[in-house]
């Protein structure tokens, strides 16, 4: 672009001022990423741009009969009424959070699935929804430090990081929690851009390998393996099933099939 004003100057000066937009927003972005105490404030900007989609216009367009409808619906629900206790309860300073490791992994003892035999009943599904607010309230405790000292709890609430609608229907979903059918299968879940699927892929492999999977979560290329890995690092270290998942790219997973083949 700049090269381009030397060439037309009659457009010299509106050129000059996009380039000036374009290294304002990058030195805004470059701040918040690199400086830790610009998080919380990351955060609140994301949560006002990502305005939360109406849930039952959410399901409304997804291809599921009125029963599946329903069952997600009250699934949804029963996870948010969970995970927003949970918030109340233990986000605050000195907070433990081996409790909520501890409870997850207490609740995931008693649907341990063995590889020969996967039971995937109903009593099983109706459990995921509790496990699953451990998960995510484990990893909103890990990203809140910048909001203790907030003392009112609604102005607290909007400079978490928390899941958004799509992200927990998401995973819902690709657990088969709206399936009539006892077992678990394979399911493709479609995320736009921008809406979270390394978060969707790292909370369900926390999820499966709790149950007693091993997970290998699939990347188009090692640098996007190494950084969800990093990113979720902490998450998969204070629920101890690090060595349950792993990240490989696609390249990796054929190798591997074909040699265990």
């Amino acid at each position: 672009m700049k090269r381009a004003t030397c060439n037309i100057r009659s457009f010299t000066s509106q050129i000059n001022v996009k380039i000036d937009q374009v290294l304002n927003d990058y030195k805004r972005q470059l701040i918040l990423v690199e400086h830790k105490a610009f998080k919380g404030y990351e955060y609140f900007l994301f949560n006002k741009k990502i305005q939360p989609y109406p849930i039952d216009k959410l399901i409304s367009r997804m291809e599921l009969d009125n029963i599946g409808k329903k069952t997600l619906r009250k699934s949804y629900d029963e996870f948010q009424d969970k995970y927003n206790n949970l918030i109340n309860q233990y986000v605050k300073p000195r907070a433990e959070s081996n409790d909520l490791s501890s409870n997850a992994k207490q609740i995931a003892e008693k649907l341990i699935q063995k590889p020969s035999q996967v039971k995937w009943n109903a009593s099983v599904r109706d459990t995921i929804t509790s496990l699953l607010a451990y998960i995510f309230a484990l990893w909103t405790l890990n990203n809140s430090e910048h909001c203790f000292d907030i003392i009112d709890l609604e102005e607290k609430k909007r400079y978490l990081v928390k899941p958004h609608q799509t992200q927990i229907v998401s995973i819902l979903c690709m657990l088969g929690i709206n399936d009539k059918k006892e077992h678990l299968k394979n399911r493709v879940v479609e995320i736009g851009i921008g809406e979270g699927k390394s978060l969707i892929v790292a909370v369900t492999a926390c999820v499966l390998a709790l149950l007693g999977f091993d997970i290998r979560c699939v990347c188009y290329n090692e640098d996007l393996c190494q950084r969800s890995s990093n990113e979720f690092s902490y998450l998969f270290q204070t629920l101890g099933i690090t060595e349950y998942i792993r990240y490989v790219t696609f390249n990796k997973l054929c190798e591997e099939l074909i040699n265990e083949n």
